[in-house]
C-alpha cells in the first residue's frame, strides 16, 4: 500500500515538473487544442432541450430547426 502512494505521489510530481518546465508556448498550444469552442455548449444545450421536449411528449417526433442557433466560426 505504501508503495503504490509513493509511486503515485512520485508521478504526480513528475507531471508536475514536466507541466511547470514546458515553455510557454507549449502551454498556450495545449490549453487551445483542448478547450472547447463556446458554440459546442450552446448547440450541446439546444440538442439537450429538443430531446428532453421529445422524451417528456411521450415519444412525438421533435420539431426539426434547420436555421442555427449560432453562428460557427
Amino acid at each position: 500500500m505504501m508503495k503504490a502512494i509513493a509511486i503515485f505521489l512520485g508521478s504526480v510530481m513528475g507531471v508536475t515538473a514536466l507541466a511547470v518546465g514546458c515553455p510557454p508556448s507549449v502551454r498556450t498550444a495545449v490549453v487551445e487544442r483542448t478547450s472547447i469552442p463556446d458554440h459546442v455548449y450552446v448547440e450541446a444545450e439546444r440538442q439537450l432541450d429538443v430531446f428532453v421536449a421529445w422524451a417528456r411528449n411521450d415519444g412525438s417526433a421533435p420539431q426539426i430547426d434547420n436555421e442555427p442557433t449560432d453562428a460557427i466560426s
